[in-house]
């Protein structure tokens, strides 16, 4: 055989299924390169890492980046301040970027090459949450611990972290009859204060699932708008019930991060049951039956059969069932506070409510709810409206409880109570 055949023969046979070592002539198999060493890795590329906690103004808190990553938190404040978020460690090398944006992901404010200590400042178009970025310049940055802090600087106000929004009850839309506000002067005290509120209309007379749908829609476009990513919610009367329907039955408790409800029929009015005929007969107060459906008849301008209809959702049989299958969210804290309104005889009664006494609108029903189940704000049991935290009585009729009939609520400083609530909710961190 040709010996320069055989020599270019083993020739290809090595270059084919073997490689030389540096000078050592020890034939090595490709793709095995004889030690333990892990292969080169490629480059690292900056991914967002899960959400951080919460960071609360003049409170510091800390963390740890982990490779690969920046990180982003939320902080809040109110509308007109101007807010201070510092670095306050960074222990790690190299320089790191800030970046502040609003809920929707629209840049407010940027610090490039910042380092331990440097702080970034920026004023709010509105209240309630801004995102805050963190990445290191240097993408291949080992991971590090760090801490930051949130000032409010100048204009500082109250804010509640996420939106308050406000549920209204029965016959009310944004206005009650078309002819005053619901929440009568509500929402330019909160606002003043610093809060930011909504008052979403929902159907008048519709049931809770049709109102919890159209109050979702609500909620859709609030979010939309960057308002907020989850809410506070306050209901009078039935919008509790629709705030419960909306939780539970449509899945949004990850939404909905507190619920108030203020007099709603949790268990049912016995009102309700009048109106409906499920009652049709109280020995001693057949007439003030017929007091009570004239009267409501002519505030809603409903016939007797309408009325029915409307308030066939919240008898007590009914929200028996109701309470069988909504169930309350692990995701949401609840609250309730309930009325009390007194007779007009009722001495005792109003000195222990402040002065409360029933408006004349609410003498009959306030009557028959009384002598059926107990003190009552002229329509909902106490009993009824306990739900959640229960976080007392209020001295007021169903009207007075949110400044209806234009504000004149009596002895009951409503506007006063849903400052104090709003700044409960704050406290409360939601």
């Amino acid at each position: 055989m040709n010996p320069i055949f055989v020599a270019v023969s083993l020739a290809l046979l090595i270059l084919q299924g073997c490689s030389m070592n540096g000078g050592d002539t020890q034939l090595i198999p490709s793709g095995d390169s004889g030690t333990d060493d892990p292969p080169p890795s490629s480059p690292c590329t900056l991914t967002v890492g899960p959400e951080g906690e919460f960071i609360p103004q003049d409170t510091i808190t800390s963390a740890t980046r982990e490779l690969c990553q920046s990180v982003f938190h939320a902080t809040a404040g109110a509308n007109g301040s101007t807010l201070k978020v510092t670095l306050d460690s960074w222990q790690g090398e190299g320089a790191v970027n800030l970046r502040i944006t609003d809920l929707l992901g629209e840049s407010v404010a940027e610090l490039e090459g910042g380092t331990e200590g440097s702080w970034i400042q920026f004023q709010l178009d509105r209240s309630g949450e801004f995102l805050v970025y963190i990445e290191p310049t240097d993408p291949e940055a080992d991971p590090n611990e760090y801490s930051l802090s949130t000032t409010c600087v100048a204009a500082c106000r109250e804010f509640t972290r996420y939106p308050i929004v406000f549920f209204h009850g029965m016959a009310g839309t944004d206005s009650f009859l078309g002819i005053m506000d619901y929440w009568y002067g509500v929402t330019p005290v909160l606002s003043e204060a610093g809060y930011l509120t909504q008052m979403p209309p929902g159907g008048a007379l519709a049931e809770p699932s049709q109102r919890a749908e159209q109050f979702s829609a609500a909620l859709d476009v609030m979010e939309e708008e960057g308002l907020g990513r989850r809410f506070n919610l306050i209901a009078h009367s039935q919008g509790g019930v629709d705030a419960r329907y909306l939780i539970s039955a449509m899945n949004q408790g990850e939404r909905i991060a507190s619920l108030t409800t203020i007099a709603s029929p949790h268990r049912g009015s016995p009102f309700a049951d009048i109106l409906g005929g499920t009652i049709f007969s109280i020995p001693g107060f057949n007439q003030l039956v017929d007091e009570a459906l004239t009267e409501f008849t002519e505030l809603l301008g409903l016939g007797p059969g309408e009325l029915a209809e409307a308030t066939k959702s919240v008898t007590v049989e009914a929200m028996e069932e109701f309470n069988e299958t909504i169930l309350d969210s692990d995701d949401t804290a609840y609250f309730s506070w309930s009325g009390r309104t007194c007779g007009y005889a009722e001495l005792i009664c109003q000195a222990d409510n402040n002065g409360e006494v029933v408006d004349p609108m609410f003498w009959a029903s306030y009557r028959l709810v009384d002598a059926i189940a107990g003190p009552n704000d002229g329509l909902v049991p106490i009993e009824s409206a306990q739900w959640g935290e229960h976080l007392g009585t209020l001295p007021a009729d169903h009207l007075d409880e949110v400044g209806l009939l234009f504000g004149q609520s009596g002895t009951f400083d409503h506007e006063g109570f849903y400052l104090s609530e709003a700044r409960r909710i704050a406290e409360e961190g939601f």
